[in-house]
C-alpha cells in the first residue's frame, strides 16, 4: 500500500513540475534578480535524478545530505532576492518538486 501511494505522489509531483517548471523563455528568467536560480534548480534537479539510480546505500546517503543543503540554499536564495511574486510562485513550486522526490526516496531508505 505505501508503494502504491509512494508511486501516485511521485507521479503528482512530476505531473505539477511541468507547472512550475522554470524556462529559459519566461518573463521571469529575464529578471535580473532570477540570475543563477535557474542553473540552482537544473542543479538538483540533476542530483536527485542520480540519487534515484543510486544502489550504494553510503552513497545514496552522501548524495541525499547534499541535496537537502542544496535545497534550503535555494530556498533562501529565494527569500533573499528581490522576486515578482509570480517568479517566486514559479521558484518555490520548482523546489517543491524536489521536496517530494527527495522525500519519497529518504521514506524508502528508511523503509529498509
Amino acid at each position: 500500500m505505501r508503494k502504491i501511494l509512494k508511486t501516485t505522489l511521485l507521479c503528482v509531483a512530476l505531473q505539477a513540475g511541468g507547472a512550475f517548471a522554470v524556462d529559459g523563455d519566461t518573463e521571469c528568467a529575464k529578471q535580473a534578480a532570477m540570475a543563477g536560480m535557474r542553473a540552482r534548480l537544473e542543479l538538483m534537479h540533476e542530483q536527485m535524478s542520480r540519487i534515484e539510480w543510486t544502489t550504494d546505500r553510503v552513497e545514496r546517503s552522501q548524495l541525499l545530505d547534499l541535496h537537502s543543503k542544496h535545497m534550503g540554499e535555494g530556498l533562501r536564495e529565494v527569500r533573499r532576492r528581490d522576486l515578482d511574486a509570480s517568479c517566486r510562485m514559479e521558484m518555490m513550486g520548482a523546489i517543491m518538486e524536489e521536496m517530494v522526490r527527495h522525500q519519497l526516496v529518504a521514506s524508502e531508505r528508511d523503509d529498509r
